[in-house]
């Protein structure tokens, strides 16, 4: 199944319908396949993009029981960004730099972003 990159705008309003309508088709089939990865990716993906990070984390945890996912790993710390957490998505990729070592460029920048915002939040707060 091939992800597409978040967007860090939400979705539009004429989207919103389209996305709720994903989110609980994905959330049926989740129910009814459980175990599916696939599905869970979906379903957090949706809810990603519709805004909802936290709703997002959940399913995300749920999937990742036992090794984690490359995908999950990276929607996951998406989502703590989002969520005002980019400390927590920093060590996140940390935690599982292994398994994330084959897409090292892309993580790479995304980390390197990941600071700077870390390092930013850490200033505005003195």
């Amino acid at each position: 199944m091939k992800l597409r990159t978040p967007s860090s705008a939400p979705a539009s309003v004429a989207s919103r319908s389209g996305l709720r309508d994903r989110a609980e088709d994905a959330a049926r089939r989740l129910r009814e396949e459980p175990g599916s990865l696939e599905v869970a990716l979906e379903l957090a993906e949706t809810l990603e993009r519709l805004g909802e990070v936290r709703d997002a984390l959940r399913v995300l945890d749920r999937a990742s029981r036992g090794e984690p996912s490359p995908e999950v790993l990276r929607l996951q710390a998406e989502c703590l960004r989002k969520a005002g957490e980019p400390q927590a998505a920093l060590d996140l990729l940390n935690a599982h730099e292994a398994l994330l070592a084959d897409r090292a460029p892309a993580l790479v920048t995304r980390v390197r972003r990941l600071h700077a915002c870390v390092r930013k939040t850490a200033l505005s707060h003195k």
